[in-house]
């Protein structure tokens, strides 16, 4: 199943409804919303891994690698 990225808005708040499966084909996709919501709304989202069936290693190396974005976003 290929990943599914839903965006919607709760209270000002960007939350993105990720469903399928993060893969290494799949994992460039979640990056670049991730650098997507940082610019346009800096650090307020939040991802919902409900309907996640399977992350790769390299989806999960990716995952942390999005953190540390965020994490550098909100410092500033």
């Amino acid at each position: 199943m290929a990943l599914e990225i839903g965006e919607h808005q709760v209270e000002g708040v960007t939350v993105l409804a990720l469903k399928g499966r993060i893969t290494l084909g799949e994992v460039t996709r979640v990056r670049e919303k991730i650098t997507q919501l940082l610019a346009r709304d800096g650090t307020t989202s939040c991802w919902t891994w409900k309907h996640v069936d399977y992350i790769d290693s390299t989806g999960l190396g990716n995952l942390v690698i999005s953190y540390t974005q965020v994490q550098k976003a909100a410092a500033r």
